[in-house]
This record gives structure tokens, C-alpha cells and sequence, in this order.
């Protein structure tokens, strides 16, 4: 975080800039400020960063989460295609070789 003091025509003017990622997200400008006042501000400056980081933490996380389910859902349709002519596949012969056992006929 930086913080800028400044001098201006009402006194001392304190910017703090509750920057993340090594650039500035905004400033907050308090006059005639004091200790407590700055602790304020800095503690103040600090949480809107945090909350900033967190919103941009959640918004990867959708964006990943919305392209593990697109990824699933190709998967789910390519596994189930395949599967389903092995399966009437395996009918088709099952009914071939019952047939021929049944009329006697021998399998060539």
C-alpha cells in the first residue's frame, strides 16, 4: 500500500492507495488527520484491497469451474456415443449366435 502525505490549504492531506498487484485500485484523501485517523485509513485501505483481491480470486474460480463443466459435459457425450454401439453391437451378436444355436446351424 502506499501512502502519500501531502501538505494543502487546510492543513496535512493523507491519499492512501489500497493498491494490489503492484498498481494502484483508488485513493481515499483524509484532511486534518491524526494517528487514528491513519490507522483508520490504512486499515480501511487495507480491507478494500483484500476485497478487491477476493472478488478477482472468485472470478477466476467461475470462470475455471465454467470450463471444468463444459470440458465434463464434451466427455460425458463423447464416452456415452461410443458406448452405446459397443453395447448394440454386443446385442446384435449376442442375437446372431442365439439364433444359430437355436436353429442348429453351426457358426462359420
Amino acid at each position: 500500500m502506499n501512502f502519500l502525505r501531502q501538505p494543502s490549504f487546510c492543513g496535512q492531506t493523507a491519499t492512501i492507495n489500497p493498491g494490489y498487484r503492484q498498481s494502484p485500485a483508488g485513493s481515499a484523501s483524509f484532511v486534518r488527520y491524526g494517528a487514528a485517523e491513519m490507522t483508520l485509513a490504512e486499515d480501511l485501505a487495507l480491507r478494500a484491497a483484500v476485497a478487491m483481491q477476493n472478488a478477482e480470486l472468485y472470478w477466476a474460480l467461475q470462470t475455471a469451474d465454467h470450463a471444468k463443466n463444459a470440458f465434463l459435459a464434451t466427455l460425458s457425450s463423447e464416452l456415452r456415443n461410443p458406448l452405446a454401439a459397443i453395447v448394440s453391437g454386443l446385442g446384435l451378436v449376442t442375437l446372431i449366435l442365439t439364433t444359430r444355436s437355436a436353429s442348429g446351424s453351426t457358426p462359420s
